[in-house]
């Protein structure tokens, strides 16, 4: 049986860092790698981890949100600095 999945991970409240001149710093992380890799479809049905790698270090303590429950659980996918994430869509098919 296939099945097909959706996880949106993060969604982009606010950017207070394009006040200033961009930099990598200053921008907020995104998403550079995940595995399964977004688009796959032949995933194992029983993968088990889904991984995900950011641009920048991230605050991993209680931080993490798949569903919006509340304004004030989601978006929790922040670095060190406390900026949001910039929004990533990663679909993906089993086998």
């Amino acid at each position: 049986m296939r099945s097909l999945i959706v996880l949106s991970l993060v969604t982009l409240l606010a950017c207070p860092a394009l006040a200033e001149k961009p930099s990598v710093k200053s921008m907020p992380p995104v998403v550079v790698k995940t595995v399964p890799q977004s688009g796959a479809t032949a995933v194992d049905a029983k993968l088990k981890e889904i991984k995900v790698t950011f641009s920048k270090d991230m605050i991993t303590k209680k931080m993490w949100s798949f569903v919006r429950i509340s304004k004030d659980s989601y978006p929790a996918f922040r670095d060190v600095g406390n900026n949001p994430a910039v929004p990533y869509l990663l679909v993906f098919e089993t086998k």
